[in-house]
């Protein structure tokens, strides 16, 4: 039996976005690279906040955006949520299902400018801080010991082994 205690300490406090999310032009890179193929800065903005990297979430965004445009706000702005729980931010200007419903492209620069402002990336990704900002303790129960009942004597040459039930 396993019992985790978590020691990190909580901030109450909301940080405040760096970059805004009507600021695209503030990196002209990523704006266009969002116009032309936003399933490619989704998946970029995946990789700089999980470390995982950015080919499934590029081709998921471009499925769905193929498929089924309707429900890109809601599964999509999961990364959204995590770079907000890392960094402490607030849903600004509204929940992140309906920033990515009404300002999609403004929320993918937004989310992209963010990590590059916070030095995000594969290498170093965003949700290394949370992983480092709360440490587990583990404290586990040794297993009882059954003793095993004493064997009278060996067995004779031939006979089958005493079989014992616990």
């Amino acid at each position: 039996m396993a019992t985790v205690i978590n020691t990190g300490a909580q901030n109450n406090q909301m940080d405040l976005w760096k970059a805004t999310l009507c600021g695209c032009f503030d990196d002209c890179g990523s704006c266009c690279l969002t116009l032309f193929c936003p399933c490619c800065t989704y998946g970029k903005n995946v990789e700089a906040t999980t470390g995982t990297g950015c080919f499934v979430p590029c081709i998921t965004f471009w499925c769905l955006q193929m498929w089924a445009p309707f429900v890109i706000p809601c599964v999509l702005s999961s990364n959204r949520q995590t770079i907000r729980q890392v960094y402490n931010l607030p849903a600004q200007p509204c929940d992140d299902c309906c920033t990515y419903c009404f300002c999609m492209a403004c929320a993918l620069c937004q989310e992209a400018r963010e990590l590059n402002l916070r030095d995000a990336s594969s290498a170093n990704p965003a949700i290394n801080k949370l992983r480092q900002g709360t440490q587990m303790v583990v404290v586990t129960q040794a297993p009882q010991v059954v003793a095993a009942p004493a064997a009278a004597s060996a067995p004779a040459a031939g006979e089958p082994a005493p079989v014992f039930k616990v």
